[in-house]
């Protein structure tokens, strides 16, 4: 639900758009995707975070507000 005084993160997606999905349009530290090379319909166009655009029509337009998270990777492993 959507109410007032909450966060509003949310993503507006074009439901009718189609695009294929690219590893160098990726916009993470990891750089990849196993969707590279795939073609989808539903596409997100605009991304807000506390009411705030981040993402808009292919571009991030504002200031990310989480943090890193860091973690041990041998004990991930395991």
């Amino acid at each position: 639900a959507i109410r007032e005084g909450w966060d509003a993160d949310l993503v507006l997606v074009d439901l009718n758009r189609t695009a294929v999905v690219r590893n160098e349009e990726q916009l993470t530290k990891c750089g990849w995707t196993p969707w590279d090379g795939v073609s989808l319909t539903g596409w997100p166009v605009r991304t807000f975070v506390h009411g705030q655009t981040v993402y808009c029509d292919g571009r991030v337009v504002g200031e990310g507000t989480g943090r890193e998270i860091l973690y041990d990777r041998q004990q991930v492993a395991r």
